[in-house]
C-alpha cells in the first residue's frame, strides 16, 4: 500500500471527526436540558447559526429573554458557531 495514499486519507477521517457538527438531535437534547425537560418551549429552527426557540407565552418569552446569555454561553461551549438563540411565541412540537 502506498504511503501517500494513507497520509491523505487520514486528515479526511480525523477531520469530520474532530469538528463538532450540530445535528438537530443534538440541539433538541441540549435545548431540553437547558429548558429543565419541560413542554414549554421547544426548538423550532436552526439555520446559519441562529436558534430559534417557540415558547407557550408572553410571559415565559420575557423570561427566556432575561436568561439568554446563559442558555447562549452553555451552547456556545459546545458549538461555537452558534451566533445568538431568537424566542418567539409559537406552537410547542414535542
Amino acid at each position: 500500500m502506498n504511503m501517500d495514499a494513507i497520509k491523505d486519507i487520514i486528515p479526511r477521517v480525523i477531520g469530520p471527526l474532530s469538528k463538532k457538527e450540530i445535528t438537530p438531535g443534538d440541539i433538541v437534547a441540549a435545548w431540553q436540558r437547558l429548558a429543565g425537560g419541560t413542554k414549554t418551549s421547544c426548538v423550532a429552527a436552526f439555520k446559519d447559526g441562529y436558534l430559534t426557540i417557540h415558547v407557550d407565552s408572553a410571559t415565559r418569552l420575557m423570561k427566556m429573554n432575561l436568561q439568554k446569555a446563559d442558555y447562549l454561553d452553555d451552547l456556545k461551549s459546545k458549538w461555537p458557531d452558534i451566533k445568538d438563540i431568537r424566542f418567539k411565541v409559537g406552537k410547542i412540537v414535542y
